[in-house]
């Protein structure tokens, strides 16, 4: 039996996190403007996560691939920055106090580069990915990847845990 390829290409695949993304921080948009702190700060954490295991999961898996068939090192050094720079506000958020006032211009600051980075990978980066032969089994082995990262972030009641959190974007950061 085959498997599905929006679930298992890679280029599908993390789109559909993109999309997950952003729908993170419309909620978070949401919360800021009533608000409400405890909430915020909830979707802030999941969107960390979030960010956090797609971005140590593409550098894994899809720019190894995609330095091999893109003939242009210029992208891929600034898909490199990018991460880095994300993973700097990323930490920043992480360590803020719920309260802080900058908190909601970080996440929305963040936003609005995580929205450019994914444009960017959408037109540059994953095309390439579309041409290689092993996409199927990336895809799978990328779908794998995400969720032990999740997992391994999590607490015992399945939420993300902020320590662990604050120590795989620091491990993050360090690459």
């Amino acid at each position: 039996m085959g498997h599905d390829l929006s679930e298992t290409h890679p280029a599908k695949y993390l789109m559909g996190n993109h999309e997950l993304v952003k729908e993170l921080f419309k909620e978070y948009g949401i919360l800021a403007d009533r608000n409400v702190t405890e909430g915020k700060m909830l979707v802030a954490n999941q969107i960390c996560a979030e960010l956090t295991v797609h971005t140590e999961a593409e550098e894994a898996l899809i720019y190894p691939l995609a330095e091999t068939v893109i003939n242009n090192e210029t992208v891929l050094k600034e898909a490199k920055v990018m991460h880095l720079s994300a993973g700097d506000l990323i930490a920043q958020i992480q360590s803020m106090d719920p309260e802080d006032p900058l908190l909601d211009a970080k996440v929305f600051v963040l936003g609005k580069y995580i929205e450019y980075c994914f444009t960017q990978e959408e037109r540059r980066v994953l095309p390439t990915i579309l041409e290689t032969s092993a996409v199927v089994e990336l895809g799978i082995e990328l779908k794998a990847r995400e969720a032990a990262l999740l997992n391994s972030l999590s607490d015992a009641d399945g939420s993300t845990g902020p320590k662990k959190l604050k120590a795989a974007t620091a491990k993050m950061i360090k690459h």
